[in-house]
């Protein structure tokens, strides 16, 4: 059957006589059904696979399952004229476990497999049997496949196959080792196989003992465990210069084997290996003219160095070295390291030849000249002339003078030589002289060469001539030079000199005298100098001398006075300029840079624009007041006048301050007294309105940018962590540092607390005791901060702006971007910050929201003030004021004139007080913008209930200003038992503010107050 399935429940299949039944290998037969048996009247040949489900018989004298062929099922097959050749597999029950039946006898070759399945102890329901009731001849496999990983117990035993009588057992079983110390053993009886769970069998073992003399190597080496029936290999490795010498196994020699191999080892062993040297021939020759050294066939034993020395003769070099044919250059020597192959070494020589540099200096020569070759041994004779009017000054063999010589001979020729020929003029001499009065160049005794010319100058000093000129003693008049011709001989020369005497005429015009003056007879060779005197009022305009300009020199000397001269002084009246100019919103006339004349007035005009006034006139940089005009009288110097102008409502005045140092900020407690800070730990204080000021020190000189009075106390903050306080006006000053070396910025106080801030992104909060650190964030620095009600405001770099509302402190969201420097609430809605750019922001809501405002400059706005709720002035760096009228929607520049920085600011009762760089101050009136503020309290009167002695209750009212004015508040509690905060504030117009009372009553009983 082919690529088909035959199911047989029909009782016989007959064939033909002598036919087999030949199930392909993609065939199945399948023997099914209920009742009777089934018959196949032939011969099987299977090679597919059959199920026999029901009984089969096959009557056939051949039954063949093949190497593919696959048997199984549950019930009988019976072969009774054949015996069943398996040489494929008997699996019974297939995927299941069953008990299988096979009525005859079953060969099964080596090619042959019996599975069995097995997943408990019951045959034919846990685990797979075949009954054969005729012979088993055994061969092949037992294949043992446990399902579902079931593990039997030790001692567990399994009958899997049955039979009348057996032939031989499975050659192979697969399955044996279960795991876990278990392993099937089979125990073969008379009639059947049972599989018995037992220990693992032992397996024995064996040493092989490996081991190595000097100068190589066996792998592996030491004592090797192998088991009963294994292989083992030896690897004998010589190391390099050496070889195997032998190779011994259990004692005996098997030879210079490089690998061994033990095969089905089923005893002890032992191998040994043995090394020796290799040996290996160097032939070394050398040609004529010297020799090597070992020479001839050298014998070198492997893996070791030889060296050879090549020698030339004298007189002879090393041409070159040759090793294997390979030129190695003029070696000496040459070592062969650790020979491992045979070599040669050859060396030829040849005879030296040396060079003898030949030279002759200038004017003569040598002959032969250059390089010139000499073979070793042989001689050189070289002759030296001079030039015409030369001589032999010195030859120089090998650098050693060997004197004038004409001719010299290198003799025995055995080195490399140098000859040098030097030749000189033939000279003669030349003797000058001269008297007072000049001199003669060059003098004394010249050396002259033979043939040449040279030339002497006669040379009178200033005042003086030349009176003769003697050559060998004979006059050749009274010359300025004498040239010597084609000199053959010595000479002498000699000049005399006579003095002379001239005229300088000396003049001077109006307004000025020279000294001496007219004609001065000057001898020849002196200097005479005069000096040239300004009337008072004049200065020296022009000198000429000899009719040419030298500039206005007070002074002039005639040096080495050698002709006739004039000198001339001419005078001009002194100017001066007075430089003029005004700032904005005025003029002065004249402006610019004025030319005055020396003894002269000039007046000056200051003129302010409509709605202007004039602020102040610096003179010289001193003020001299709000003054419409000014005279220079009588001019003697440079001045420089400036006038700066401010509105209508606004007056300004300069303050002496008495220092130099910065001024940092300024806080006035009414219009009288104010206290200034500044560098190098200075306090300033006034008692006038800024007219007069002291100083203060605090003990350390560090840079104070803060101050504030609270209740009488003074408090300053600065550099290096620095905080304190004074409570007598100044005169003492107690430390109060929280700690670190951060700069404090700004400090702001209100209902008796306080906060400072800086460097750092620090804060600092003042609880009535001590500092104590409420914030600190990385990155930035807190450069101002301000305090109005229960609400603080800080502001830093970065345009970061923190809020304190009352309970914890947090960063508002505002978009800005620029560094700010101040800020300032009127009351707790309105308010500004100012920073970099010239930036001005507004809120009216607490914060909320800010707007930019335009101030028209971009330097830094360093502080701000607030009048009212439309009256603010600002200072800025550059000597700026800004200042706004109409609750910042516009700002006006306003210009002191200093163009220094101003760094601080304060307003009280209409006075306000301006600092900055370089120790200025200025004072300025402002009339704030008028109008009619209206208040409201909500609610109107409060119920605190009963409170005990010892215990405090708070509730609040809020005060709001309807009007169109700021509003002005000031608390205050006439009964011992409350207290009140803020004690003062400012309300904007159409602002409001909450005042918080607090009942603390210090006695039993009805108490009672009111709200005013």
């Amino acid at each position: 059957m082919t690529h088909d399935t035959y199911s047989s429940r029909v009782t016989r299949l007959n064939l033909a006589a002598g036919q087999t039944l030949i199930n392909a290998s993609d065939g199945t037969i399948i023997s099914d059904g209920t009742q009777g048996s089934r018959e196949i009247n032939g011969n099987l040949d299977n090679q597919g696979l059959i199920t026999i489900d029901h009984p089969l018989q096959i009557a056939g004298t051949s039954v063949n399952n093949a190497a593919a062929g696959i048997i199984n099922g549950n019930a009988n097959l019976t072969v009774a004229g054949a015996t069943l050749q398996n040489a494929g597999t008997i699996d019974p029950g297939g995927s299941g476990k069953s008990s299988f039946g096979l009525i005859g006898s079953v060969n099964q070759p080596a090619s042959g497999t019996l599975k069995v399945d097995m997943e408990g102890l019951v045959p034919g329901t846990d685990f797979d049997q075949l009954n054969v009731n005729g012979a088993a001849q055994l061969n092949g496999t037992l294949n043992i496949n446990r399902l579902n990983a079931y593990e039997p117990a030790l001692g567990d035993s399994f009958t899997v196959l049955t039979y009348g009588s057996r032939i031989d057992t499975f050659q192979t079983i697969t399955g044996q080792d279960i795991g876990n110390g278990k392993y099937f053993y089979p125990n073969y009886h008379s009639d059947h196989l049972a599989l018995f769970v037992g220990p693992p069998p032992v397996t024995p073992q064996f040493t092989l003992t490996a081991s190595t003399g000097p100068n190589g190597s066996i792998s592996p080496s030491g004592a090797i465990v192998v088991f009963q029936g294994d292989n083992q290999t030896f690897t004998m490795t010589p190391i390099s210069g050496y070889e195997v010498a032998d190779v011994l196994v259990d004692g005996v020699s098997v030879g210079a084997v490089s690998s061994y191999d033990f095969l089905n080892v089923t005893a002890d062993h032992t191998i040994s290996v043995t090394f020796q040297p290799q040996t290996f021939t160097i032939t070394a020759s050398a040609g004529a003219g010297g020799g090597i050294s070992p020479s001839g066939a050298v014998q070198v034993v492997g893996g070791t160095d030889q060296t050879f020395t090549i020698a030339p003769d004298v007189g002879y070099h090393i041409l070159d070295v040759q090793v294997d044919g390979v030129s190695q250059g003029a070696l000496s020597s040459y070592v062969f390291n650790s020979v491992t192959a045979n070599h040669t070494i050859s060396a030829t020589f040849e005879i030296n030849t040396y060079t003898i540099v030949a030279q002759a200096g200038p004017n003569g020569t040598i002959s032969p000249s250059g390089n010139i070759p000499i073979t070793h041994g042989n001689s050189q004779i070289f002759t030296i002339t001079p030039n015409a009017n030369f001589e032999i000054a010195d030859v120089l063999v090998d650098g050693v003078s060997v004197g004038a010589v004409s001719t010299y001979e290198f003799l025995n020729v055995t080195s490399g030589h140098t000859i040098q020929a030097i030749f000189v003029p033939i000279t003669h001499t030349i003797t000058a002289s001269a008297g007072s009065g000049g001199l003669i160049q060059p003098s004394g005794t010249t050396t002259v060469n033979q043939g040449s010319d040279f030339t002497f100058n006669i040379i009178p000093n200033p005042g003086y001539s030349i009176a003769d000129v003697l050559v060998d003693s004979g006059s050749v008049g009274a010359v300025s030079s004498y040239t010597f011709t084609n000199i053959t001989t010595s000479h002498t020369i000699s000049a005399s000199f006579v003095q002379n005497t001239f005229t300088i005429i000396a003049t001077a015009g109006l307004n000025g005298t020279i000294t001496p003056s007219g004609s001065i007879s000057v001898p020849g060779g002196s200097s005479q100098t005069f000096n040239i005197t300004p009337d008072s009022g004049y200065h020296v305009a022009d000198v000429l001398i000899d009719g040419g300009s030298i500039g206005a020199v007070t002074s002039y000397t005639f040096g080495n006075v050698s002709a006739n001269h004039t000198i001339e002084a001419s005078f001009a009246i002194n100017t001066y300029t007075i430089l003029a100019g005004a700032g904005s919103n005025g003029s002065i006339t004249p402006s610019g840079s004025v030319v005055v004349n020396h003894g002269d007035n000039q007046s000056f005009s200051i003129s302010p624009n409509v709605n202007y006034n004039i602020g102040d006139v610096l003179v010289d940089g001193v003020s001299q007041g709000a003054i419409s005009s000014y005279d220079f009288l009588n001019v003697t110097a440079n001045h420089s006048i400036s006038a700066f102008f401010t509105p209508d409502n606004f007056s300004f005045a300069t303050l002496s301050t008495g220092v130099t140092v910065n001024i940092n900020n300024v806080y006035f407690v009414n219009t009288t007294t104010g206290y200034a800070v500044a560098d190098d730990g200075l306090v300033l204080i006034t008692t006038d309105g800024g007219q007069t000021w002291t100083q203060s020190y605090i003990g350390v000189a560090v840079s104070l940018k803060s101050v504030i009075v609270v209740n009488d106390t003074i408090w300053v903050a600065g550099a290096n962590g620095h905080i304190c306080y004074s409570i007598d006006g100044g005169g003492t000053w107690i430390p109060a540092n929280p700690g670190g070396v951060q700069t404090f910025h700004s400090i702001t106080f209100s209902g008796g607390f306080g906060w400072a801030c800086g460097a750092d992104g620090l804060i600092y909060f003042w609880n009535g005791t001590s500092w104590v650190q409420q914030v600190n964030v990385a990155g930035i620095t807190f450069q101002g901060i301000y305090a109005i009600g229960n609400f603080v405001y800080a502001v830093g770099t970065g345009g970061v702006i923190y809020f304190w509302n009352g309970t914890s402190w947090a960063p508002l969201t505002t978009g800005i971007t620029v560094d700010l420097y101040g800020v300032y609430f009127l009351d707790i809605n309105f308010g500004y910050v100012v920073g970099a750019n010239g930036v001005i922001y507004r809120t009216t809501d607490g914060g909320v929201t800010w707007v930019a405002l335009n101030t028209g400059i971009l330097v830094i706005i360093r502080n701000i003030i607030i009048g009212d709720a439309n009256t603010a002035w600002a200072v800025c760096e550059g000597g700026i004021i800004l200042q706004t009228t109409d609750g910042g929607n516009t700002w006006e520049q306003i210009t002191p004139g200093c163009g220094c920085d101003l760094l601080g600011i304060t307003f009280v009762g209409g006075q306000g007080y301006v600092v900055g760089s370089g120790g200025v101050a200025y004072n300025f009136q402002s009339t704030l913008v008028t109008g009619n503020p209206s208040f409201a309290v909500t609610p109107t009167s409060l119920d605190f209930g009963d409170v005990g002695v010892g215990y405090a209750k708070t509730l609040s009212v809020t005060v709001s200003n309807s009007g169109d004015a700021q509003l002005n508040v000031t608390a205050s509690a006439t009964n011992g038992n409350y207290v009140v905060n803020p004690l003062s504030a400012s309300i904007s117009a159409g602002g409001s503010l909450e005042f918080f009372i607090t009942f603390n009553p210090t006695s039993a009983g009805t108490k009672s107050g009111s709200i005013d």
